[in-house]
């Protein structure tokens, strides 16, 4: 089974998720799947140089693939939330566009809006949705018929 998980998030960071993110794959892995981890190609000062595989301990079983984005959150003072905006909606796209040209028997994701313009080409989803998160609750709503599996967690 090739497993494609998509998450708009620098690779390796110092944010909690990206241990959850390597072990996850990782765990697919054990499990006989094939993965592809799809990040954002980011800015990133503190661990530029560092092997994600190495800074989680993760053994290297599966892909990272870096996608382009317009890294505008170095100057958040100046831009306010547009650059957050401006990089995810760029990064999604282009993911998006990456993905059309990939076979995979699942696509995983944390997050909505990556799935939301995936859905227009591709229909073989899992989402991970946190319940906290109220944002893009109307994008939810619409994944929820499209999407093959849910996995919710409440806070």
């Amino acid at each position: 089974m090739k497993i494609i998980y998509i998450t708009n998030m620098r690779m390796p960071t110092e944010k909690a998720h990206g241990i959850q993110i390597m072990k996850m794959c990782e765990a697919f892995v054990k499990n006989r799947a094939e993965v592809e981890l799809i990040v954002a190609k980011r800015f990133n000062r503190l661990l530029k140089s560092i092997d994600p595989f190495i800074y989680y301990d993760v053994n290297r079983s599966f892909q990272i693939k870096k996608i382009f984005s317009l890294d505008l959150i170095p100057w958040e003072k100046v831009m306010g939330s547009l650059g957050s905006w401006i990089q995810a909606f760029s990064f999604y796209f282009l993911a998006s566009f990456y993905l059309l040209f990939k076979k995979a028997d699942l696509i995983y994701s944390r997050d909505s809006f990556s799935l939301y313009l995936l859905s227009f080409f591709k229909s073989n989803f899992v989402m991970k949705f946190i319940l906290f998160q109220r944002i893009f609750s109307y994008i939810k709503e619409f994944l929820k018929k499209l999407i093959r599996s849910l996995l919710s967690l409440k806070s």
